[in-house]
């Protein structure tokens, strides 16, 4: 049942988001500063559509997919009326996927930008809205979260952040500007949480 279910929202989008059907590089991974990347997952269809509802994004809206992947998501909310979406990823091999993913995507409505980088030394300061499918570890989470606090003093926005499998949560309680404001558990029991900026 899974399987057809991923087949026929790739089909729809005409994208190749699952690990079955597209191959990519097995080799080393690049290096980031804090060398504490995590093992690639993705977003199932369902929760990533329900993600978008919860953010409810509007057309001055940037998205960035902080460790983006195949970009699935990305994908999704280019499908709205954002103004931009941006998928950060380290890997080369799956930034070129995304990048066609996102080429071929049907319905696509917003700009997207594929930006091969580590997240800690990515300039993100136009975000408005930031996702994260526990793409690394807390050092870099922690590192990535006071940059996005930092462009929020020399471009005061409303933000919102996604933690998607909340690993390292603590490091966005930890933050005084960040506020929790809504919760829920995907079915495999993965948390997601939904911040934003007081």
């Amino acid at each position: 049942m899974k399987k057809l279910w991923v087949t026929a929202n790739e089909h729809l989008l005409d994208i190749r988001t699952d690990h079955r059907f597209v191959k990519y590089s097995r080799g080393p991974l690049p290096i980031s500063e804090h060398d504490d990347a995590s093992v690639y997952e993705t977003i199932d269809f369902f929760y990533a559509r329900k993600v978008i509802r919860v953010l409810y994004p509007g057309a001055d809206d940037v998205f960035y997919d902080v460790g983006c992947g195949m970009g699935r998501i990305l994908c999704l909310m280019a499908r709205t009326s954002v103004k931009k979406v941006v998928g950060v990823e380290l890997r080369p091999d799956l930034c070129e996927i995304a990048r066609r993913n996102c080429a071929h995507l049907r319905g696509r409505k917003a700009h997207v930008e594929i930006s091969c980088i580590d997240a800690s030394s990515a300039n993100m300061s136009d975000g408005t809205m930031y996702f994260f499918f526990n793409p690394f570890g807390p050092d870099t989470l922690n590192r990535v979260i006071r940059n996005i606090e930092e462009s929020l003093a020399e471009h005061p926005r409303k933000i919102k952040i996604v933690y998607y499998n909340a690993v390292h949560e603590s490091v966005l309680r930890s933050c005084s500007f960040l506020n929790l404001y809504h919760v829920f558990s995907s079915f495999k029991g993965q948390r997601v949480s939904f911040w934003r900026n007081t």
